[in-house]
């Protein structure tokens, strides 16, 4: 009987490492829309520079801008990997959370079950 209450238990632990998994999955999401945002912020700050064409640094208004467009492009790709990221850890994570209810509620039906027919 203690071996089966301890195999009972045992779902309790693996509906504990899977909410962790969901909670590490939901960090790295918050990462990635937050990197995101900077860049796309970045990136804007980079057009508008472009736009009034501030180039008091760079003497050749031709291979700054050159240069400008090519650092867009690159935004926009690096924004769009992020957030595609962010969307794949988000769902990992909502998964995760599925998945320790589960267990958890396998757990808790298992245990109570054992202590019905304990007495």
């Amino acid at each position: 009987m203690n071996k089966q209450i301890e195999l009972a238990k045992s779902w309790f632990t693996l509906a504990q490492i899977s909410i962790i998994l969901a909670g590490f999955f939901f960090a790295s999401a918050g990462i990635m829309l937050t990197n995101a945002q900077n860049t796309m912020n970045f990136g804007i700050d980079l057009a508008e520079r472009a736009s009034s064409k501030d180039c008091s640094i760079i003497n050749n208004v031709s291979s700054y801008q050159n240069l400008t467009i090519g650092s867009l492009n690159y935004v926009g790709e690096s924004v769009w990997a992020n957030l595609n990221l962010f969307k794949i850890y988000f769902i990992l994570a909502g998964v995760f959370v599925i998945i320790s209810f589960v267990l958890w509620t396998i757990g808790y039906h298992k245990l109570k079950k054992l202590r019905e027919e304990e007495g």
